[in-house]
């Protein structure tokens, strides 16, 4: 059986004030964490894992930019428009998912400290009524009704831990074995029938960085989203 191969279709570049300096302001190592296309093949969305430089944070909450891509499945993409959301304390963006065609993301929002351990987070986002920010310089100043909403699905911190024996170890986080460096995420269609009927299969992957002290773990949800 021949290996698989792969070949590069298309390039889509990042407009200059989100690539790293001189010509932009994203940190180092913390630009494009996370791509997503919606189902119908129109928009691709990417994801900066950490604030710009010159975005910053508000209280606290990192302001993370989502730069949006229109085209079409197989052919060039062209970036339309720029949007953004504050992530939860100290968190960062790992993951997008597209739900809709709508501008309703899913955002997993990640962080590690060392001593306590991962936190995850994931929240709806929805584009809908926030404002185009290509044009901002910068973000840090402007008021909240210019973000995408943002509505918490899952916190890992309060799923069950299962007893003795039912969760692998090590962990990342002595309080919470669940909680291990989670960076990978998709979602399914709706259940069409049965317990969960119009709910959506959501799994997550941790990525072990070959340490010792972390697993890789999958993990399987149920979650019902805001249409």
């Amino acid at each position: 059986m021949s290996p698989p191969a792969g070949r590069s279709a298309r390039t889509s570049p990042s407009p200059k004030d989100l690539r790293f300096w001189p010509q932009g302001s994203a940190q180092t190592g913390r630009s494009i964490e996370s791509l997503a296309v919606s189902p119908d093949g129109r928009h691709l969305y990417a994801g900066w894992e950490a604030p710009l430089a010159k975005d910053g944070d508000q209280r606290g909450r990192g302001i993370i930019r989502i730069q949006r891509y229109t085209g079409k499945a197989g052919g060039a993409y062209a970036p339309d428009g720029q949007y953004a959301f504050m992530a939860d304390d100290g968190m960062y963006l790992s993951e997008l998912n597209a739900i809709d065609d709508n501008g309703n993301l899913l955002a997993l929002e990640r962080q590690y400290t060392a001593g306590l351990g991962s936190e995850i987070r994931i929240v709806q986002l929805s584009l809908a009524h926030a404002q185009n920010v290509t044009e901002l310089t910068s973000l840090w100043h402007q008021p909240p009704k210019i973000f995408a909403a943002d509505e918490l699905v899952v916190d890992l911190a309060t799923c069950p831990v299962g007893g003795r024996g039912q969760v692998a170890a090590p962990a990342s986080s002595v309080q919470h074995p669940l909680l291990d460096n989670v960076e990978g995420m998709a979602l399914g269609t709706s259940w069409t029938s049965g317990r969960y009927k119009g709910w959506r299969p959501l799994y997550l992957v941790s990525d072990d960085n070959d340490s010792d002290d972390q697993i890789t773990r999958l993990y399987a949800f149920a979650v019902k989203l805001r249409a």
